[in-house]
């Protein structure tokens, strides 16, 4: 698959009535690509493999992880009646198969008997799906297609479908249960039998059937599906997201399918037969038939310049950020762990391992910013930031100058939305809450003034001059020690390719002595950084735990997740529950605030008590930036 083939516009015709897109994507969205589903793991590698045909297999087990390197394909149902292959009179069948291979990769197989004068009997032969394709309930997508032909079929006679469900011991139940779900019944008087295959194995079968009509509404779609995937809705911390169905029941848990229609369109489908539908209000629901309300648009958000190197780098591709826009021109979102729609876009990420789409906090503006941190950030350049930055010659102004300055500033710079708090209203929303918690006030005073090395993207030409082109280094974001290899874990390490030195330093001791301190190493440079050197400079009054605080919070990957031990000494060990607990609670602060602060009630907390913490910690009067 070329660059050019994934750049291009979606070319599938539309509805007449819907052909045209409802309104004109704003700048920002420049970079969105239309896509089909077969693109959206396409462009990774497939977890789906060969397997063998056993009958026990329409449990939801845990997906097999085998990979077909630069396979892409999608699936197709066929519904096939009588011929050579069939066994008995009246058998029909549901054949699943991929696009890039001959054979089915799973079946059930039925038939349909004579009328008794109360019911037409029909039996289940068979329903088998190759180990390698479990655990995403296409068992259930074959049995509902079944059993409505079944019903189609027969109008609104009684049809009295029968099975005998092979389970083996060792998954007592489940195999039952999930018939069950289905709307299947264990016979009444049922006579089970035990058999063993010589496997070393216990399997019983187990007398079942459901009854179908019309009237209990049990037709569930009508067109056989001819290109779509399995898939899964997750959250950020990979639980499945659920759909609110305002005390509806479905009788089991929504299995996904994310289906490309004949007019072009994607849909979400369950095997169950019913399809999600974005209302134009923002709330999501479900319905039997699909609507101009279950069609979606699928965009991937290109990363531009970097699209070469992300073909090359299936890391990358993981990361990449898709957007689903409903025909309302709302997007696809999450709402307390349920699937919803918001007027802003919402972003997701496509793992080809489990088929799943996955909400993420990340925005195209947040992977800019890191994508840009990796190019830029290297061991020479933060030497010469430290050389043009440490000398504080930029001006002179008091901490009260600098926090009014800073009201100007988003403190949600990630956001697509363009309003929001400022990193006045932050710094006092992040003061107030450690205050509120019973912490000492020299934590309240750095939690105060740990952003504010904004101030110097509206003081100093340079760097407003870069955060025009797109990097501005002031921002408070994940850090790391340049001169040494990152650590696996690092933000946005997708990225790791694009910085210069990373061959250079590519042990994790790099140019450090080993225990030498993070004192005595170099961060990547950041508003947090030059804070830290700010204070040091004006000869603040910190305790150890204070300087530690307002430099290492960024540094996640050592007070989270127990990097850089080769550098660290016991004073930073000391240090690291201090620093860690302080991050914890600003990044709270960060999800927290929702609007600004009026004018009134920061001037009421700065001269009702902030002024007095500074004073004490020595930080009144101007100060050198």
């Amino acid at each position: 698959m070329t660059r050019g083939k994934l750049a291009e516009p979606h070319t599938k015709s539309h509805p007449p009535q819907e052909s045209k897109r409802h309104r004109k994507l704003p700048t920002w969205e420049s970079r969105y690509r239309l896509h089909g589903i077969s693109e959206l793991f396409g462009r990774l590698h497939h977890p789906y493999g060969h397997g063998s045909d056993i009958h026990d297999d329409n449990m939801k087990n845990t997906p097999n992880k085998s990979f077909l390197h630069g396979k892409s394909f999608t699936l197709r149902l066929e519904h096939r009646s009588g011929g050579v292959a069939a066994m008995c009179p009246g058998e029909e069948r549901f054949l699943l198969f991929r696009s890039d291979e001959p054979g089915a990769i799973a079946k059930i197989i039925f038939s349909i008997g004579p009328y008794d004068g109360k019911a037409v009997k029909a039996k289940v032969h068979a329903l088998n799906v190759k180990s390698n394709y479990r655990g995403k309930d296409l068992g259930g997508l074959l049995f509902v297609h079944a059993m409505d032909a079944l019903v189609q079929r027969h109008g609104n006679v009684t049809v009295d479908c029968q099975l005998e469900a092979e389970e083996n011991m060792r998954r007592f139940d489940r195999l039952i249960q999930f018939y069950k779900e289905l709307g299947c019944e264990v016979k009444p008087k049922a006579k089970i039998q035990y058999l063993n295959n010589n496997d070393g194995d216990t399997y019983r079968k187990v007398p079942m059937r459901i009854f179908l009509n019309n009237k209990n509404g049990q037709i569930r779609h009508k067109s056989i599906l001819k290109c779509f995937l399995p898939i899964q809705f997750l959250e950020i911390t990979g639980h499945h997201l659920l759909l609110d169905l305002k005390g509806k029941s479905l009788g089991r848990q929504l299995a996904w399918l994310l289906v490309e229609s004949e007019s072009g369109f994607i849909q979400f489908r369950t095997t169950m037969g019913h399809y999600l539908r974005a209302k134009k209000s923002g709330n999501c629901d479900i319905t039997n038939e699909p609507d101009c309300d279950s069609n979606f648009f699928l965009y991937r958000v290109s990363d531009e310049e970097f699209d070469s190197d992300i073909l090359c780098n299936t890391n990358m591709q993981r990361k990449e950020l898709w957007v689903i826009e409903s025909i309302h021109g709302n997007f696809l979102s999450t709402n307390l762990r349920s699937i919803s729609c918001s007027i802003t876009p919402s972003f997701w990420q496509a793992d080809d391992e489990t088929l799943s789409l996955t909400y993420t906090t990340d925005t195209p503006l947040k992977r800019c910013h890191y994508r840009l941190c990796w190019t830029k950030q290297t061991l020479d350049y933060v030497k010469e930031m430290r050389k043009r930055y440490l000398n504080f010659s930029l001006a002179k102004m008091t901490i009260r100058e600098v926090i009014d300055l800073v009201r100007s500033v988003r403190c949600h710079p990630y956001n697509m939305q363009t309003t929001g708090a400022s990193i006045r209203s932050l710094s006092f929303y992040t003061a107030e809450k450690v205050r509120k918690a019973g912490l000492p006030d020299w934590v309240q005073l750095v939690a105060l003034i740990h952003n504010l090395g904004v101030v110097i993207s509206l003081i100093d030409a340079q760097t407003a001059s870069d955060a025009e082109d797109g990097y501005n280094w002031t921002i408070a974001s994940r850090s790391r020690v340049v001169g040494c290899a990152a650590p696996d874990r690092a933000s946005f390490s997708e990225f790791r390719n694009l910085n210069a030195e990373d061959q250079y330093y590519p042990t994790p001791q790099g140019i450090y002595d080993l225990h030498c301190g993070l004192e005595n190493a170099l961060l990547s440079w950041s508003g947090p950084e030059y804070m830290y050197n700010c204070m040091k400079h004006n000869k603040a009054l910190f305790p150890d735990e204070g300087f530690a605080m307002l430099r290492y919070f960024c540094l996640g990957d050592w007070h989270t997740h127990d990097e850089y031990k080769h550098l660290t000494n016991e004073e930073d060990e000391i240090m690291k529950t201090f620093v860690s607990e302080f991050d914890s609670l600003r990044r709270s602060a960060v999800i927290e605030i929702e609007q600004e602060i009026p004018e009134s009630e920061c001037d009421s907390l700065w001269e009702g008590y902030y002024s007095l913490v500074v004073e004490k910690y020595g930080l009144e009067g101007l100060l050198a930036w």
